[in-house]
């Protein structure tokens, strides 16, 4: 009996260790890269906004002379 302790306790550590392992593999491959491409699209949008809102004309291109 006590050596089926044992056996349950060794299995849930190791299924324990493959979890953490898992989990930190997918933070490092998935999560971390998604925050960087989420940040860098943000600055994008900023750096757009603020290009499109010098002009005064809201679209990024210059105002046009009723002329031409």
């Amino acid at each position: 009996m006590v050596s089926n302790f044992n056996t349950q306790v060794t299995r849930n550590h190791k299924k324990m260790e493959k979890l953490a392992l898992i989990k930190e593999r997918y933070k490092r491959l998935i999560l971390e890269p998604r925050k960087e491409i989420e940040s860098e699209i943000e600055q994008d949008l900023k750096e757009e906004e603020s290009f499109n809102d010098s002009d005064g004309n809201g679209n990024g291109f210059p105002k046009r002379s009723k002329n031409s």
